[in-house]
């Protein structure tokens, strides 16, 4: 288990090409309401074939973060803040 954000997440999950799915620390890009959102140090899983994949809690919390930020018209939020 990895502590982040003082919650618990596996080091892994299976993947469903086979493989595991490994706990990474990422930046990535996603749409909220129509705006390009960049998410900045999120948990994420990934797998050596590309697949990524985020934890419910992960979910959650970033789509509070992405509605506070598109209230407030930015268009970067940093998870880990």
């Amino acid at each position: 288990m990895i502590k982040i954000n003082k919650l618990d997440y596996p080091d892994y999950y299976p993947c469903s090409c086979g493989m595991k799915l490994e706990l990474k620390i990422n930046d990535y890009t996603t749409y909220y309401k129509g705006k390009r959102m960049k998410i900045l140090d999120a948990p994420v899983y990934e797998c050596p074939s590309g697949h990524i994949q985020t934890a419910r809690v992960t979910k959650v919390r970033i789509k509070k973060l992405l509605k506070e930020a598109h209230k407030m018209n930015e268009s970067e939020i940093n998870y880990q803040s």
